[in-house]
């Protein structure tokens, strides 16, 4: 009798080992790609006011998918503060692979709007996205034509997931006065297409 749950608990470690859970969708409380507020770099970042500074302080990054619309992918951040800039512009990016092939969707904002738009960086291909900003929260995000990134299907991952928010100037902020990455170093976790 006692070597039956001695025997149903090796079962179980194997079982956790060899099969790891993974996520398939994030959310705001299990987000694919976590930061922790506070850690802003860079050269000028010590110069920049606390407004500034929170515009691109990340706080998280995740993805998700709607039954409803399996055509697109959504990709949402939630930073500190979202606010519009009068002198600065602040770009907020995330990174993902699928396929071997690296994408990037940037949502850019400025005193007079916000711009979205997602790369294949391999091409150098970009085109408009949706940006999904409400004006009242410090979420944001994109929603991405599922066939402007590779067109993946069910099953398939989405990994190197990572995220960077920018402030500075030129198109694009090429000039960065100060930057956040979310992770600090490293990926996040991988992202499983649902539908």
């Amino acid at each position: 009798m006692k070597k039956k749950p001695l025997v149903f608990l090796v079962c179980m470690l194997f079982i956790t080992t060899v099969l790891p859970i993974t996520s398939m969708a994030g959310d705001e409380d299990h987000p694919e790609i976590p930061d922790v507020l506070g850690d802003v770099k860079g050269l000028f970042a010590k110069f920049l006011s606390r407004r500034s500074i929170e515009r691109i302080d990340i706080n998280s990054t995740w993805f998700y998918e709607v039954p409803d619309d399996p055509e697109n992918l959504r990709i949402v951040g939630k930073l500190n503060k979202v606010t519009h800039g009068l002198f600065f512009k602040s770009s907020y990016s995330v990174y993902w692979t699928y396929n071997g092939r690296q994408y990037t969707a940037t949502f850019i904002t400025r005193w007079y709007n916000i711009d979205g738009y997602v790369t294949d960086d391999e091409s150098g291909e970009s085109h408009m996205i949706v940006p999904l900003y409400d004006g009242d929260s410090d979420i944001f995000g994109f929603i991405i034509q599922k066939d402007l990134i590779g067109n993946p299907t069910q099953g398939d991952t989405l990994t190197n997931t990572w995220s960077i928010a920018k402030i500075g100037f030129g198109s694009k902020v090429i000039f960065s006065l100060a930057y956040d990455r979310a992770p600090d170093n490293g990926y996040g976790l991988d992202y499983i297409i649902q539908y």
